[in-house]
């Protein structure tokens, strides 16, 4: 009798086991495909850094512009992907993944590859973009604070501005014009 319950409690005791081992791999896939992201200072840091002279003319995490914005992304993706995509985003695109080539249909255009960075310069921009959240679907300009911008009458001067074309920058392209002066420098 006494065998029968020892042996008894040894089955229920596994089988807790298992339960719970297959309870917590369930649960935590999203876990695995984040805890490979750096979450130190420093990387962070640098990533925003990298991020602000690589990135930034292009995306932010607010708005789409030339590329889509990137608030989230780390959710959405893997940062596997991202890295591959960041590293060569063509190559990305010619194996025929469906992200890439939703992106690309999107935005008409293919995002210039960074394969000259190193390794842990790509994976702090993945830690620093991991700590930008999805923005919200409001607008991010409120109505409501807009409703008199101009409160006062605007008075006519005898003030004349001449405007004379310098030059004029082609559209990127015919379907999609988003060119714009990303940096001026001398």
């Amino acid at each position: 009798m006494v065998k029968n319950r020892v042996k008894g409690y040894r089955l229920l005791s596994a089988a807790v086991f298992c339960w719970l081992l297959l309870f917590s791999a369930c649960g935590s896939n999203k876990t695995n495909e984040t805890a490979s992201i750096a979450t130190d200072s420093w990387t962070i840091d640098q990533g925003k850094s990298l991020f602000a002279s690589n990135c930034s003319a292009c995306h932010s995490f607010r708005q789409d512009g030339i590329g889509p914005q990137l608030g989230g992304l780390t959710k959405l993706v893997s940062a596997d992907w991202i890295h591959d995509f960041i590293r060569n985003p063509q190559a990305i695109i010619d194996a025929g993944d469906q992200r890439a080539q939703e992106l690309f249909d999107q935005y008409h255009t293919v995002m210039p590859g960074f394969a000259h960075l190193p390794d842990r310069d790509i994976e702090g921009i993945i830690a620093f973009l991991h700590t930008q959240k999805a923005p919200n679907n409001k607008s991010s300009i409120e109505l409501e604070d807009l409703s008199d911008p101009i409160p006062h009458k605007i008075t006519q001067d005898d003030l004349v501005v001449e405007l004379q074309l310098i030059c004029q920058i082609a559209p990127s392209s015919d379907q999609m014009p988003r060119t714009r002066i990303a940096k001026l420098d001398h």
